[in-house]
């Protein structure tokens, strides 16, 4: 359990902790013989009111992390509480005499792109790493050689960058208010999606990609059928949107369906958009029907949603920015399973790992941090991994592929890094 200053102990406070660590972002390059490492228990809720507790949370985050000197040279036998288990040349694991480790990564490839960069995704055959920036380009990056097409189409900054199932084809969203689709084949641009009265928010792909959604800084969600460019289904939100998530195969609730649109509609059944605001939490929208099929509260504004879908149920992650955390069952959205965070940071993206059954995901911090968290189906999620990235700016984005995990950050840079274990090289 955490200590709080004054030496009392966290547990009347909350339900659980977790341990979060930082790291002196230069902890290579810098000449010194040692560096830093600060540790914190952040507190976990169980079950609690999303809006009743956010004071609680708040309170409990407050607390002062305590930063310790780690020696380069050191072994376990070190009497430092903290010293380095294992090196490699891409990261390092940091560990105490108590069976507590953590694990940081280094990137290995860095590209410098033109402006701030604000989304990442990976085509799903990982051939593509696609990224979008406040230079108003679409930037394809071919994977491994690094190689960088620049697409231009878009008037104002991208903000929003997918890939349809085939990873032949893309899809961006803009601040221009507009949606782009591109040909991967001929890197050139396929269809422009108007209609939005406002900068694009969040956006999605319906099944194999004959109809896209998206949600707009008119308060406007819209289904579109790609060949056509037209939006034939809406939905006026209560206040301004921030993100969305989609998932498929589930029905979020009972109720009459709308009729189909022939010739537009297409693997709409099972169709759930989650859509965090800026007033009103998350919306869940079953795109088969006109009403809002739940509401879930939130005090702060939501700043990344990311539903998944399971062998046995649906998920839903949900960050604000006040960098809270809260995971939600689907079957039962009367509460979340926790509240948590790692930091007072903006959660600015949710990346899911595919294949884990328990729930795991690299989720993105307004502060320049970037952490997987494990567990996330249980009541006891835990950090098992940071990523080295900026000092001080934002990390936007990050997206998780076969060659590892990719992320995007307001100092316009674009960083790769291979998820593995440490070796250890050192000698006791």
């Amino acid at each position: 359990m955490g200590i709080a200053e004054d030496g009392s102990n966290l547990a009347a406070t909350h339900d659980a902790s977790v341990r979060v660590l930082d790291i002196q972002s230069d902890w290579q390059t810098t000449e010194d013989d040692s560096f830093w490492v600060s540790a914190t228990d952040r507190p976990v809720l169980l079950h609690p009111d999303p809006v009743a507790d956010a004071a609680r949370m708040r309170a409990a985050t407050s607390c002062p992390s305590t930063q310790h000197i780690v020696t380069k040279a050191a072994a376990a036998d070190d009497p430092r509480r903290f010293h380095i288990a294992s090196q490699s040349r891409y990261g390092l694991t940091i560990a105490d005499h108590e069976g507590f480790s953590m694990p940081f990564y280094t990137p290995h490839a860095h590209t410098s792109l033109t402006a701030q960069l604000y989304a990442v995704q990976a085509s799903p055959d990982g051939t593509f790493i696609g990224v979008g920036g406040a230079d108003g380009l679409f930037h394809v990056l071919q994977v491994p050689s690094a190689q960088s097409i620049q697409l231009e189409g878009h008037v104002s900054d991208v903000t929003h960058v997918d890939f349809f199932p085939s990873s032949l084809v893309a899809l961006t969203g803009s601040t221009d208010f507009s949606l782009r689709i591109w040909s991967l084949q001929s890197f050139k641009c396929g269809a422009v999606l108007s209609g939005h009265r406002g900068a694009i928010r969040g956006m999605g792909i319906l099944g194999r990609g004959r109809n896209v959604v998206s949600c707009a800084n008119d308060r406007q969600v819209k289904v579109w059928h790609c060949g056509s460019g037209k939006s034939f289904r809406e939905w006026t939100l209560p206040s301004t949107p921030t993100c969305m998530s989609v998932v498929a195969g589930f029905h979020a609730a009972a109720g009459p369906r709308l009729p189909r649109v022939d010739d537009l509609e297409f693997e709409t059944d099972g169709a759930c958009f989650f859509v965090g605001t800026d007033e009103h939490g998350v919306v869940g929208l079953d795109a088969r029907m006109a009403d809002p099929a739940m509401t879930l509260p939130s005090v702060s504004a939501v700043s990344a949603v990311h539903a998944a879908a399971t062998a046995s149920t649906h998920m839903l992650v949900v960050g604000g920015d006040d960098g809270s955390i809260c995971t939600y069952d689907l079957r039962e959205t009367s509460t979340p399973l926790y509240m948590t965070s790692r930091s007072n940071a903006t959660v600015h993206a949710i990346a899911f790992i595919p294949g884990n059954e328990q729930g795991a995901a690299w989720i993105a911090s307004g502060d320049g941090s970037c952490t997987r968290w494990d567990a996330l189906w249980s009541s006891a999620p835990v950090v098992t991994g940071e990523l080295v990235g900026p000092t001080y700016d934002a990390v936007n984005g990050v997206c998780v592929s076969r060659h590892g995990v990719s992320t995007v950050s307001r100092d316009r840079g674009v960083r790769t890094y291979t998820e593995a274990s440490p070796q250890s090289q050192l000698t006791s």
